[in-house]
């Protein structure tokens, strides 16, 4: 069945540019399985490109703490920070253990702030990193 009506509607000139904020993310928010001792790349992405380089600031919490800012050079969408999980993060007995990498910011060179995830809701922005012998 189609319907239609005689309303005029705007066509196809929709404005979308300020719909969704710029953001940065991670790619994915899957938890992620490492091994004591090696180094894990965390892939973030942004909405759109900017003539600026980003700077992401990244805090990681739990059987190990670091914070960390990795740079995504302007005109690119999609960056990855290195972490290296320490030895001796396991307490005895205990052969595994968790740690939580964050987004806390993301700034521009320009000074523009990013949105945390498409929802701007930094809870969303969290990896788990389990943590294996």
């Amino acid at each position: 069945m189609v319907l239609s009506c005689d309303k005029e509607g705007p066509g196809d000139n929709y404005d979308l540019r300020d719909i969704v904020a710029p953001y940065v993310a991670f790619n994915n928010t899957s938890n992620a399985v490492v091994k004591e001792g090696e180094t894990i790349a965390i892939p973030f992405v942004v909405r759109t490109t900017v003539q600026s380089d980003i700077d992401i600031s990244l805090s990681i919490s739990g059987a190990f703490a670091e914070e960390q800012v990795v740079t995504l050079p302007k005109g690119s969408i999609s960056v990855h920070a290195s972490v290296v999980v320490p030895t001796g993060v396991f307490q005895s007995p205990d052969t595994t253990a968790t740690a939580t990498v964050s987004i806390v910011k993301a700034v521009a060179k320009d000074g523009t702030e990013f949105s945390l995830g498409s929802l701007n809701d930094p809870k969303t922005q969290q990896k788990i990193l389990n943590i294996i012998l």
